[in-house]
């Protein structure tokens, strides 16, 4: 998705979306600009992070603690694949069943700063079953270096796009706004501008395709 002064995909692939941001300069067009006031987000009604081996690239700036994207599941409506801010630090949690139970225990990325007011690109590279068995991996890349890896439980036997699953249930992206994963934990929506959002859906970019992602708007 790279923005253009609306809500319309850009590149080839078409998946547009609807939204409540405005726009602001980014790096290199225009972004969009999320309000924790406004409650602003953005939406696609299309799975577009719903894969077993992936890449989700953008730009971003001027984020604080509180829910990035997610997607919903088509089991009870129920929210899988958080990217959030928790301390200071990006979070990234699949499954429906630890972002809805074990959200707080859930292990964060370690990474440098990104509250310092300068656009900075984020890549994160995740997998189920394929690195480590029965198990999703998920690797942070900030402005084209690997920061560190995080792992999370994923049940091979429950993920067969059934009612335990969270991989194959996907329908609607989110990102920006607040967002309840359960009774005791409320994702505040967050200040945030983000460009350029893009999601390789069948495969891991390697570390050197990143660090040329980073390089190129430089």
């Amino acid at each position: 998705m790279t923005i253009t002064g609306n809500y319309e995909d850009a590149t080839e692939n078409a998946i547009h979306g609807f939204g409540t941001c405005s726009f602001v300069d980014g790096v290199g067009g225009q972004a969009l600009k999320f309000s924790r006031t406004d409650n602003s987000r953005f939406t696609v009604g299309s799975p577009i992070i719903d894969s077993r081996e992936m890449t989700i690239s953008f730009w971003g700036k001027d984020f604080a603690d509180g829910h990035i994207f997610h997607m919903l599941s088509s089991v009870r409506n129920e929210p899988m694949f958080t990217l959030s801010m928790d301390g200071g630090a990006l979070k990234f949690v699949v499954t429906r069943y630890n972002n809805m139970h074990e959200y707080k225990e859930a292990a964060a990325f370690t990474h440098p700063s990104l509250n310092d007011g300068k656009w900075h690109h984020i890549a994160v590279v995740s997998d189920f079953d394929v690195t480590t068995y029965s198990t999703a991996t998920h690797t942070l890349y900030v402005d084209g270096l690997r920061t560190g890896t995080v792992t999370e439980d994923a049940n091979v036997f429950s993920e067969n796009g059934g009612t335990s699953s969270s991989y194959d249930t996907g329908t609607t992206f989110i990102m920006g706004g607040s967002l309840k994963l359960s009774n005791s934990v409320t994702l505040n929506a967050t200040n945030m501008t983000v460009d350029n959002f893009r999601v390789y859906d069948t495969r891991r970019l390697s570390e050197n395709e990143i660090k040329e992602i980073y390089e190129a708007k430089q």
